[in-house]
């Protein structure tokens, strides 16, 4: 059950990782203050915890439920509803840490 946690982070690492790169590529972060090495950090470090919650908590639920043929869908809908708070979270959280820097 512990596993969640690092898998969700690395699968958020991952995402937020490339959505930086990303954003970098197409020069979006040009008029920001910070850029670079930075941005890249900070983007990787927010999305990873935000998917190590998010896939840390709804794995094994969703793994017992299958396990036992029980019905999924209200973690599904959990999940679905979950999802916005935790991005909204870690965008405040990522514009938290670049002002406290």
């Amino acid at each position: 059950m512990l596993l969640g946690f690092p898998l969700g982070f690395v699968w958020g690492a991952v995402t937020g990782g490339s959505g930086a790169l990303m954003a970098q590529a197409m020069g979006l972060t040009a008029s920001m203050v910070f850029g670079g090495p930075e941005l890249l950090v900070l983007m990787t470090g927010v999305a990873g915890l935000a998917g190590a919650l998010q896939f840390g908590l709804l794995w094994f639920p969703y793994t017992f439920q299958t396990v036992r043929r029980g019905r999924r869908w209200p973690l599904v809908v959990g999940a679905v509803l979950v999802t916005p708070v935790l991005g909204w979270a870690a965008v405040f959280s990522f514009f938290f840490l670049v002002l406290a820097a």
